[in-house]
């Protein structure tokens, strides 16, 4: 499993949570990782720290976050969704909220390269991770003691579209996820909890 990584604003308390790059490996240490993340920041108010969140408990209320929030992290934790989710409440403050971007799994697209082996190889997708539907996602934050949980499918932008059809991709995708029943099938789950 990948080393995961997150980001903290003084004073606002969030916090982005994000997988280390594939160059990084396990084998690098701590202090290496905390290094390159320190060196690589882009903002003066951001603080990095590196944490494995599914097994560390932030020493205080004050250093628990008011959001977290992540894009494509969940479904490489697929099968540790079920201890990692409940971890993640243990680092939001009371009232703090989830925000992540995951694969939907009703997207044709999504379905074949998660589901057919020869695709999933072709896609160079890891063999922990999976995509889920928005039930499943929701459900398994419900369980987690997560409230106000919702999973909406949204944007039919796919990854590796043509940059010259990515205007016309975001104008077209905007028209047919009003259709009924037509979202259903977007690349993505916008999921949203609080604590």
């Amino acid at each position: 499993m990948k080393l995961p990584h997150c980001q903290r604003r003084t004073g606002s308390q969030f916090a982005y949570v994000a997988l280390a790059l594939s160059s990084l490996r396990l084998n690098r240490s701590i202090a290496t990782v905390h290094r390159l993340l320190q060196n690589n920041r882009k903002h003066e108010r951001l603080t990095f720290i590196v944490a494995d969140l599914s097994r560390t408990i932030p020493p205080s209320d004050a250093e628990k976050y008011d959001y977290i929030i992540g894009n494509g992290i969940l479904h490489h934790l697929y099968h540790q969704l079920h201890t990692f989710l409940p971890a993640l409440g243990n680092w939001l403050a009371p009232g703090g909220r989830l925000v992540f971007w995951e694969p939907n799994l009703m997207n044709p697209y999504i379905f074949l390269i998660f589901k057919i082996p020869l695709l999933r190889r072709f896609a160079r997708l890891e063999p922990e991770e999976m995509a889920f539907t928005p039930g499943f996602i929701r459900n398994g934050l419900k369980r987690a003691g997560f409230s106000n949980v919702r999973a909406r499918t949204r944007d039919l932008l796919l990854p590796n579209t043509p940059e010259a059809l990515i205007p016309a991709v975001i104008t077209i995708g905007g028209i047919l996820e009003r259709l009924p029943g037509f979202r259903l099938l977007a690349q993505s789950v916008f999921v949203t909890a609080a604590v």
